[in-house]
């Protein structure tokens, strides 16, 4: 059986409505991509990470804060299912077909209708012995502004842990299989404690993987670094 050729093909999704369904790191990374795009974006899941409560409570995401139901394609240009459940991710790819909607699933892209493009080739990181930790300040927030050193910390990092005041669009720039953490600290709302944050950036660099701390502004402003 020869694989599927892909047609290369850009979408214009500024003010056009796009669904996603779930809520975790995997949905998060591809709503930031879809708000980049200028994308009307709705999460339907019964949890979202904090970072996308934010972005909700901002005005910038609709939340349907329930269960997938087949009827939430209607009107959509371009789904993505991250629902982290093989049955609803499965419907959702089946329900975009029936309507000829183009529909991504994270964790089995060959099922899906679309693909995502990976992100270029990043520059290269010198080896280190075994795990290590990086603090990448985002700086002010424009993701243009972040160092070229804190570029690279992030193109090979394993694991990336995110304040949602961080620049969140450089988010769906890192490898495919980068795992993202939301630590945000939202105010008078849902927060990761900073003993928790220090535990997993040691656990994660003491299991041999490159740990990058996305912070917004700079990571040692109030002794944080």
């Amino acid at each position: 059986m020869t694989a599927d050729v892909l047609h290369p093909v850009g979408l214009r999704l500024t003010g056009r409505p796009v669904v996603v369904v779930g809520g975790g790191p995997a949905a998060h990374r591809g709503v930031l991509g879809l708000l980049g795009a200028g994308a009307a974006v709705a999460v339907v899941g019964t949890e979202v990470t904090p970072a996308l409560e934010a972005l909700a409570g901002a005005g910038r995401v609709t939340w349907h804060r329930r269960p997938y139901r087949s009827g939430d394609l209607d009107g959509a240009w371009f789904a993505l299912t991250a629902a982290g459940d093989p049955v609803v991710d499965a419907a959702v790819v089946a329900d975009a077909e029936r309507r000829r909607i183009f529909c991504t699933r994270a964790d089995d892209p060959a099922s899906g209708s679309a693909t995502s493009p990976g992100p270029a080739t990043a520059p290269a990181v010198p080896d280190g012995a075994g795990g290590r930790v990086v603090l990448v300040g985002g700086g002010p927030g424009d993701p243009g502004l972040i160092t070229v050193r804190g570029r690279q910390a992030l193109a090979g990092a394993d694991v990336v842990l995110v304040d949602h005041l961080a620049p969140q669009s450089l988010l769906p720039t890192l490898a495919p299989g980068a795992e993202v953490v939301d630590a945000s600290k939202l105010p008078r709302g849902r927060f990761m404690a900073q003993e928790r944050i220090n535990a997993l950036l040691v656990e994660h660099a003491r299991a041999g993987k490159r740990v990058v701390r996305l912070k917004g502004g700079d990571p040692f402003v109030f002794g944080r670094g």
